[in-house]
């Protein structure tokens, strides 16, 4: 039966086809989602876990169409439903989950940053970004962040 990977009940997974990896055990990932949670408030309305996922952080699951809400913005552009919250699904040993989730103890703002980034980039992927010119300054701030710690230890 082929089903998508967006559906929150599919089945596929992945974990038993890789070699055993780091990731946040039950308790971590509880702490970290209700992290996310508080980071994400107006965003997202629930977070689990997921074993499908190989080289993505993050997936956002069961959301509405990308071509319906094209379709409404076409139709009544002034009545467009804003996006709803998301259902996200978090890969827990994907690196950069275990480096945000070590960052925010340190680092609050920056993990922050990194968190809505690749929320939205979960958005993207799924197709339900209108307009990606709100992230630009965040992805520059994270650029800097990350050409300032290089060129420091130079």
């Amino acid at each position: 039966k082929v089903q998508t990977i967006e559906s929150s009940s599919s089945s596929a997974s992945f974990k038993k086809d890789m070699k055993e990896k780091e990731e946040l055990d039950k308790e971590q990932f509880s702490d970290f989602s209700k992290w996310m949670k508080d980071c994400l408030v107006d965003k997202v309305t629930t977070v689990t876990p997921t074993d499908r996922l190989s080289s993505t952080p993050m997936i956002i699951v069961d959301h509405e169409s990308a071509s319906f809400r094209r379709m409404m913005m076409q139709v009544d552009p002034k009545n467009t439903p804003q996006l709803p919250k998301q259902q996200v699904q978090v890969n827990a040993s994907h690196p950069l989950i275990l480096s945000i989730d070590k960052l925010r103890h340190s680092e609050e703002g920056l993990a922050k940053d990194a968190l809505e980034q690749i929320f939205d980039n979960a958005l993207i992927q799924a197709g339900l970004v209108d307009d990606g010119r709100a992230m630009v300054p965040r992805i520059n701030k994270i650029l800097q962040r990350a050409l300032d710690s290089v060129t420091a230890t130079k």
